[in-house]
């Protein structure tokens, strides 16, 4: 069977460039965490997760595929990680705990319970973890996973996705009836419902560096949930894909100049567009240190990387999540 192959591209200034595909999967890619800018996690329907960096080989890999007793048994749905623990929730209802220096088998898991479709590590607690299984969500603390702390069923239908925002006890979960949910993660009460997808809502992030704002996709919406709900920004997806973003820079002059022009501000073109918005502009403490999330390529993965495979710290985010 041909191995599935996942595409990349990588921020050049303004714009992203394609790179060459990595290979590894033997099925289709299922789910995506990164780890810092250059390592990323990825799990796919052949029931195992691989650790990559940016170039050809996985750094190694978690679980044996089908037909394993050691693994998921189904396809793999889901990604988190915290600083030394990395979770995968899978379709055959099991959420498997793997340690960063041990790549045979699971060192953990929970009861097993309907499909997982989300799962998140508490950004403040690294201890406690979330996860979504049908349109319940559970909490978890490691020391003692025999049952969960709390169960909160707020969403109408299936949840896709749930997010944490560091500091602040709130988590977003995004469900197939096309709302979010903000929760109070210390009592469970639901802070506040956004209803602006009109059909399935498959993913919902607080965005970094802007907390009371939540980006939200099927179509791709920017909400500011902490004040009025109204949605800031609203564009179809075929806008990025379609977008000069993608395109290879030309080194025509006349291109230069329209190119610094349309990167001062971008808007939508959707009819849906309400505002401009903003570039995002990289700080001057994140260009300090390039090298950050760097990982030795020995193999297998041994317990002196691991502090290299912790999230990096986030100011109100762990897209890659994950």
């Amino acid at each position: 069977m041909a191995l599935m192959r996942n595409r990349h591209w990588l921020r050049d200034g303004k714009r992203l460039s394609h790179r060459e595909p990595l290979y590894g999967h033997r099925r289709a890619m299922s789910a995506l965490h990164f780890i810092g800018d250059s390592h990323f996690i990825s799990g796919g329907n052949d029931c195992r997760l691989f650790v990559r960096t940016l170039g050809d080989q996985p750094l190694t890999y978690y679980g044996f595929g089908f037909g394993s007793a050691r693994g998921h048994t189904d396809s793999v749905a889901t990604l988190t990680l915290n600083d030394r623990i990395l979770a995968s929730g899978s379709d055959d209802g099991n959420v498997y705990f793997w340690s960063l220096d041990q790549s045979s088998f699971p060192v953990q898991h929970i009861p097993r319970r309907s499909p997982c479709s989300a799962v998140k590590f508490d950004l403040d607690k690294s201890g406690f973890l979330y996860s979504a299984h049908g349109n319940r969500i559970y909490t978890w603390d490691l020391r003692y996973l025999c049952e969960p702390l709390s169960e909160w069923k707020v969403n109408e239908d299936e949840v896709n996705w749930i997010d944490v925002l560091k500091g602040e006890s709130r988590l977003a979960a995004a469900d197939d009836s096309g709302a979010v949910q903000i929760l109070d993660t210390s009592s469970g009460e639901v802070v506040r419902t956004l209803q602006k997808h009109n059909n399935i809502c498959s993913v919902a992030k607080f965005r970094p560096m802007r907390s009371w704002q939540l980006i939200s996709g099927g179509l791709v919406i920017v909400s500011d949930w902490k004040g009025t709900g109204r949605s800031v920004i609203i564009f179809e997806l075929d806008e990025i894909t379609n977008s000069e973003l993608f395109e290879d820079p030309q080194p025509t002059h006349s291109n230069e100049s329209a190119n610094r022009a349309s990167s001062e501000s971008h808007a939508s073109t959707s009819e849906y567009a309400e505002v401009e918005f903003d570039e995002f502009v990289e700080t001057d403490e994140e260009a300090d240190d390039p090298d950050e999330g760097e990982l030795a390529t020995s193999h297998p993965l041994s317990s002196r990387h691991a502090d290299s495979l912790s999230v990096p710290s986030r100011g109100g985010d762990s897209a890659s999540g994950d």
